[in-house]
């Protein structure tokens, strides 16, 4: 291998893996600025190393692991995981936002892309007494921090549902501030077995009797980023 500063150049040589085409073949691949500049086929398979697609983990709490995010990364980094969605929800529940900053900055420590989101159901239900609440404040507070990047998985549906104001209000203060990050990429979302989807917040779908506002962000399928305008798959550098 040929390596300067990876903002440079460098070249890299062996059996690459091409998942999008399904195809295995000897090549050498450039990189400049960070990004795959070309790829030059010599030929089938032969010994030595290979170069795979890293693995990305969809969706995962990380202090469930009891590990730090960073020693986390570390224990996945060698088994070819390089990034992670995560909502930080069970430690928010005990420690509220000093938490949720806490993994973000031990994160940061690691040589790991981390998208940790803002959880959205702190307390999970109004049973629990572990001491952190997040509401339509908190949420906000915690969206502006540009490491936050999105708001995370709203399990409490029955408070949607019955339109209750602070679930309501944690979801405006995404809708406020997730479209200029997303882009042309929208949520898929199902209500009843009922798609929902491409929407405008200003105009959002009525169902069972409530306003549920269809939220343009990232969607992670099993086939990688959905743009669900075109109903296609999305491509990382689009």
């Amino acid at each position: 291998m040929k390596a300067g500063h990876m903002d440079g150049e460098f070249e890299w040589s062996g059996n690459i893996a091409d998942v999008e085409g399904g195809q295995l073949f000897r090549g050498r691949l450039r990189v400049s600025g960070g990004r795959i500049a070309d790829v030059v086929r010599l030929g089938p398979p032969s010994d030595g190393p290979w170069l795979v697609p890293g693995l990305v983990d969809a969706h995962f709490h990380v202090e469930s692991t009891m590990l730090p995010p960073s020693q986390f990364a570390l224990a996945l980094l060698p088994l070819g995981t390089v990034a992670a969605v995560c909502d930080p929800h069970e430690v928010a529940n005990v420690m509220g936002a000093e938490g949720v900053r806490y993994m973000l900055a031990d994160g940061a420590r690691a040589p790991f892309h981390f998208c940790f989101g803002a959880p959205s159901c702190v307390p999970a239900t109004p049973f629990e007494s572990a001491g952190a609440c997040f509401g339509p404040e908190e949420i906000g507070a915690l969206l502006d921090d540009p490491r936050v990047g999105f708001l995370s998985e709203v399990m409490n549906f029955p408070a949607v549902a019955a339109g209750d104001p602070r679930m309501l209000g944690i979801i405006a203060e995404a809708a406020l501030r997730i479209p200029a990050r997303a882009g042309k990429v929208r949520v898929i979302e199902a209500v009843d077995g009922q798609i929902l989807t491409g929407q405008s917040l200003e105009t959002p779908r009525v169902e069972d009797g409530f306003a549920l506002p269809v939220i343009p962000a990232l969607k992670i399928s099993d086939r990688g980023l959905f743009d669900v305008n075109s109903f296609r798959p999305v491509g990382l550098w689009e």
